[in-house]
């Protein structure tokens, strides 16, 4: 009723936006736009990972797609998936594939025992075991949700990405119980859903693979940035090229990167409206 489409406003500028949004709001916006991406990527990832040997470079192009989500960067979502996937078919990323499946299995074998063995006989050595192996499943969960992504975008060793994976589980401990709660949340219902109606197992392939990888590159790449991308920048005296560059923008982890090198500035928020009545035409008819 009273909005003059003639008239311009203030905006709102990408600084204000961008800063105030938080962590929570922001996974959401994403998660949105993003979401029948993920849902055609989890198709897709279920399939390609039926053969064991493609487990490790399907997840790290799966893990790419999503890290190119987080920093919400324009891309081909699938021509960057393949991309990903025939960079990283190689024995690196294989051998984590395999050994991550073999980790996860001994993992579900040993909980599927100890849980017999607290229904059968409990004691304080069976549930101190059944404690023993959640805690050995949550720190395999969170180097996981580290070494993937150093993977996708780091050229270091195996060895030195384990270690900073270790470090990063510490680091960014608040942010991985977010992970860890999302992942057993969601195994939770999917076990009461097939024990329900067993037949649904024919749907292991559809798991929402895609959106808990979401979730994980949401909370451990910002870590990353922190502690291993940045710092790197910072030694050379250069500014990450991943962070957005405007003004006095905020960056993944909320830290203030700065301004410089800036080659287009949005001024949104900061012109002057326009007052028809001040401008005057001086012209001349061009014949």
């Amino acid at each position: 009723m009273f909005y003059n489409p003639q008239k311009s406003g203030k905006g709102v500028s990408k600084e204000q936006a961008r800063s105030e949004m938080k962590p929570f709001f922001k996974f959401w916006e994403i998660f949105g736009r993003k979401f029948w991406y993920l849902v055609q990527l989890n198709c897709l990832y279920g399939f390609l990972c039926i053969p064991v040997i493609t487990l490790g470079p399907a997840t790290v192009a799966l893990t790419q797609v999503m890290r190119k989500f987080v920093l919400e960067q324009p891309i081909f979502v699938f021509a960057e998936f393949f991309g990903a996937f025939k960079k990283n078919f190689n024995l690196r990323a294989v051998l984590t594939g395999i050994f991550s499946l073999i980790f996860f299995a001994a993992f579900g074998f040993s909980m599927f025992i100890s849980v017999v063995a607290v229904n059968v006989q409990p004691s304080g050595m069976v549930y101190f075991t059944l404690a023993m192996n959640m805690a050995s499943g949550v720190v395999l969960l969170m180097v996981n949700s580290y070494i993937y992504p150093q993977i996708a975008c780091l050229n270091l060793k195996m060895p030195a990405m384990l270690k900073n994976a270790g470090i990063l589980c510490i680091a960014g401990f608040k942010r991985n119980v977010v992970t860890v709660l999302a992942f057993i949340v969601t195994f939770t219902v999917l076990t009461v859903v097939l024990l329900a109606w067993p037949f649904l197992v024919i749907m292991l392939p559809l798991l929402p693979f895609a959106q808990l990888a979401f979730v994980s590159v949401f909370n451990a790449y910002p870590v990353i940035q922190r502690y291993i991308i940045n710092p790197y920048y910072e030694a050379q005296g250069e500014k990450n090229p991943e962070l957005p560059d405007y003004g006095d923008e905020t960056g993944l982890n909320g830290e203030k990167t700065g301004g410089t090198n800036t080659i287009f500035t949005d001024l949104g928020g900061k012109e002057n409206p326009i007052d028809k009545k001040k401008v005057k035409s001086k012209g001349k008819l061009i014949k």
